[in-house]
């Protein structure tokens, strides 16, 4: 889980070198959570491709995402409705750590546009911005009964 970088950031850390090292710190992991994103995507990639699955095909894709608090949740759903993320729920698992809030939307895309290295790193940016963490996506790889693959 990190923070978004930005410049008031170390602004507002007073810069020095403990500011420093601890915005290359949360970049680090910024930049982690990315590429385990695109590695669990790849995997996923490959499961719609050796169903049949057209990676072009506009279909509902889930996402979900958890928070600290309900406010936290309450305020990363009105972000993610901004960004064309639709039919948002929220829900609280006691068994679920320092993060049980979750938050669940779905998006009409192609696994080809969503997968990109754009939406990708828009997501775990705005999961960052939160503090919340990026759980993953599920999407179904038939028209009619649903063959549910995820990401989780």
């Amino acid at each position: 889980m990190i923070k978004a970088i930005s410049l008031e950031a170390t602004i507002a850390l007073g810069g020095g070198r403990s500011a420093c090292s601890r915005l290359d710190g949360e970049a680090s992991r910024y930049f982690e959570d990315i590429a385990e994103h695109h590695a669990r995507n790849a995997k996923l990639v490959e499961n719609i491709i050796s169903h049949g699955a057209s990676l072009e095909r506009e279909r509902a894709i889930d996402s979900f995402f958890h928070t600290a608090s309900e406010d936290v949740a309450i305020a990363l759903s009105a972000v993610l409705k901004s960004h064309g993320i639709c039919d948002i729920s929220i829900a609280h698992s006691d068994e679920a750590g320092s993060h049980p809030w979750t938050v669940q939307g779905s998006v009409t895309s192609s696994v080809s546009h969503f997968t990109s290295e754009e939406q990708v790193e828009r997501f775990v940016r705005l999961a960052a911005e939160h503090d919340a963490l990026l759980d993953g996506w599920v999407t179904s790889t038939r028209r009619v009964r649903a063959n549910h693959l995820t990401s989780r």
